[in-house]
């Protein structure tokens, strides 16, 4: 079950997770809290239960769209076959939704994502985190199984060994058949290279980093930046680029499609996450970085990635501080890949055999099939 716009790209993600588990012979749907209609899905298993989504016009507004969550919720948990599985992939953290848990009489799988606290102290939602503190842990004690991306965020979220539910470890996947494959044109201007962010930007992706390793660059290769996307941290980085006097970021704002696919066609380096320490957490599951693997183009990030072993020749790790990303480190990189002719190819395979919704969500359907 997933709340929210049925056109962003967490939507595309829930989708290529029910048709994982259908692919491993689950009977799976997708129920979507949100606007829309069973027209705007060409996929036959999605029902859509009207329910009020942002943006909220008042603080009213928001109220009336509490309770429409929670009459949506109350039909998903309390309605229909008392049989069924309900994985939801968030929660309200509230007494409403702690009590329809300890009503249901249907099993609940819950999946933590990301680590919630530290994210809503970011974003300065200081009720939605006494709200977390209140109820998150009772709420997480009353379901079945808990699937989560990382060990860390799950031991950040819950006591697990104190409170002994049972729980997954499963990482983020993709799509590969969905995803293409980059036509890269490699290095076409010799000692020119390409850096490209595709994110909806938060102060996690630490882009900062990278624009203030650019001002301390002082080597004779040309690094453009292209960044593209929107998001709450975007401001800040204009105002930080025109501080810094940088002349090569390029801000395209969001694209998609054939545009997006020109962008990264040029990219010689995609960046991802650089700074998960600000959500306080270490091991990340990205999806971007999965994204960019399927296509076959190199990337750089910061922290651990299980899925990213240190011998990984396509992906460049650094460090997760504050400090300035190292330019001349991403160049040295650069300058060794891009003699790999069979970067593209590999990184394609990699994608298929390791990171594919498939792979990822057969864990879970093992799971179901035993119980």
């Amino acid at each position: 079950m997933y709340f929210g716009n049925p056109k962003n790209g967490i939507s595309k993600k829930v989708l290529y997770q029910v048709q994982a588990l259908r692919n491993n012979n689950i009977d799976a749907r997708l129920v979507l809290l949100g606007k829309g209609s069973r027209e705007d899905f060409k996929e036959d298993f999605v029902d859509i239960i009207s329910t009020k989504v942002p943006p909220y016009k008042s603080f009213l507004d928001k109220l009336s769209a509490v309770k429409s969550l929670r009459r949506s919720y109350e039909q998903v948990l309390l309605d229909g076959d008392q049989e069924e599985v309900i994985m939801l992939r968030e929660c309200v953290p509230s007494f409403w939704m702690w009590r329809l848990l300890k009503q249901s009489k249907k099993k609940v799988i819950l999946e933590l994502l990301s680590n919630s606290f530290q994210e809503a102290l970011l974003r300065k939602s200081y009720l939605y985190y006494i709200s977390l503190c209140l109820f998150y842990a009772p709420i997480l004690r009353s379901v079945d199984l808990i699937v989560s991306v990382t060990q860390e965020i799950l031991e950040q979220h819950f006591n697990i060994k104190k409170y002994k539910i049972p729980y997954l470890i499963i990482g983020n996947g993709i799509q590969v058949d969905s995803t293409p494959v980059s036509k890269r044109k490699r290095n076409t201007v010799p000692g020119e290279y390409n850096l490209t962010c595709v994110a909806q930007i938060s102060p996690w992706h630490g882009l900062d980093r990278l624009m203030e390793g650019l001002r301390r660059y002082k080597g004779n290769d040309v690094i453009n930046f292209h960044i593209v996307g929107t998001g709450s941290a975007l401001s800040q980085l204009k105002e930080l680029a025109e501080k810094l006097e940088l002349k090569n970021i390029f801000f395209h704002g969001f694209l998609s499609g054939k545009e997006l696919d020109d962008i990264l066609e040029a990219t010689d380096l995609a960046i991802s996450t650089l700074a998960i320490h600000r959500t306080n957490i270490r091991y990340l599951s990205v999806l971007k970085s999965r994204e960019y693997c399927a296509r076959g183009i190199p990337f750089v990030y910061a922290g651990i990635d299980d899925d990213f072993p240190p011998d990984f020749p396509y992906a460049l790790r650094v460090e997760p501080s504050e400090q300035p990303v190292n330019i001349e480190q991403i160049v040295s990189f650069l300058k060794k890949i891009e003699q790999d002719t069979e970067c593209e190819k590999n990184m394609r395979k990699y994608a298929e055999e390791v990171l594919s919704w498939d792979v990822k969500m057969g864990r879970l359907a093992d799971y179901l099939k035993s119980r």
